[in-house]
């Protein structure tokens, strides 16, 4: 039951990673423009830039970041299906806590997109978000699985802790027992040799009162 419970917690994390798009006017290196915002959840904006970046590289046009504005700007994309002619296409990545808000804006040539105008290249885009969100979910997973591997690589170096500390300790008693083990043996043998060594002293005390003995008759 926890097992389906934390599967069903993930997976409604990271369907929450992408949406739909909200269309608005936004200003932008070319000024007032018609924008598109998708938001996502965890990730960094770097990450997702430089996500995006690789990803524009399928429609040919070679994107940089404008210095200036902080945009990235993909200078003549190929996209077909929404439009004839070259597109330049303005990005931007926002972090709001732990979403990001991704700014897009697409100049087809005389006129940047828009439902209004362009109904038809509409499908076109949410295509081109959604696949960049499947990218950023499967990122997402890719970096809960590194994650969750790291802190399983460190209970199991932990238990081989504690697997070797037993295998120690183990040895630890069979010295112990060798050693109480000798120790026995030689207790024996000291009170073997305490008794010669009482009737060594009772012989010599033997002695010694003869000598005493002798003395005094003298």
């Amino acid at each position: 039951m926890q097992r389906f419970i934390l599967l069903f917690t993930l997976t409604l994390c990271y369907s929450m990673l992408f949406g739909q798009s909200k269309e608005g006017v936004r200003m932008m290196s070319q000024g007032q423009k018609n924008s598109f915002t998708v938001t996502y959840e965890n990730g960094s904006a770097k990450d997702l830039a430089d996500s995006w970046t690789k990803f524009m590289k399928k429609y040919k046009g070679k994107t940089k970041k404008l210095k200036k504005t902080e945009e990235y700007f993909t200078d003549n994309a190929v996209i077909k299906e929404m439009s004839t002619n070259t597109v330049d296409v303005y990005s931007t990545f926002i972090q709001n806590g732990d979403y990001v808000d991704m700014v897009v804006w697409f100049d087809l040539g005389g006129a940047f997109l828009s439902s209004e105008q362009h109904p038809d290249a509409i499908p076109t885009l949410t295509k081109m978000t959604d696949e960049f969100g499947n990218i950023v979910k499967k990122a997402a997973i890719e970096e809960e699985l590194k994650e969750q591997e790291t802190v399983l690589k460190k209970m199991s170096n932990e238990f081989d802790g504690l697997v070797k500390d037993k295998e120690n300790l183990e040895s630890d008693i069979v010295k112990f027992e060798q050693k109480i083990e000798e120790a026995k043996k030689k207790i024996e043998e000291n009170l073997v040799a305490q008794e010669r060594k009482t009737e060594e002293i009772n012989g010599q005390q033997k002695v010694v009162e003869k000598v005493k003995t002798s003395l005094t008759e003298l």
